[in-house]
């Protein structure tokens, strides 16, 4: 339910799903990690499809172990539901917008990195 005077379109929590990639879906499904990290993935994700975290925020958020989660996102990817772009000490997950996404359609084709930045407690407190 939107606030009174808030400038957000009334759609702006949607995803839009392309019902022509159902089987990519149907395909990550025997994998109940890759599905929970792909709709955290959209819930999270900016209006352009990306999220940065760390594989720790996912490990602790799905109380799940490394191998867990790297299995998983290797799933996502080989689907090609998911790509993870790596910078520095930094990963970068880009849901395929032909699959899901979250903005204006007329800007599917930008991939633009005004992105969400998600920290565990652990990685926030840390001094590097």
């Amino acid at each position: 339910m939107l606030k009174e005077n808030e400038d957000k379109s009334a759609y702006s929590n949607f995803a839009q799903q392309n019902i022509e990639q159902t089987d990519a879906m149907l395909k990550i499904a025997s994998s109940p990690l890759a599905m929970k990290i792909y709709f955290l993935i959209v819930k999270k994700m900016n209006n352009k499809n990306a999220l940065i975290a760390s594989y720790e925020f996912f490990m602790k958020y799905f109380n799940a172990s490394k191998s867990s989660v790297c299995r998983a996102m290797r799933i996502l990817q080989e689907e090609n539901i998911l790509q993870i772009k790596r910078k520095g000490g930094m990963s970068i997950y880009l849901l395929n917008p032909e699959i899901v996404w979250k903005g204006k359609g007329s800007q599917i084709r930008y991939c633009e990195f005004e992105s969400t930045v998600v920290f565990t407690e652990s990685e926030w407190m840390k001094d590097e």
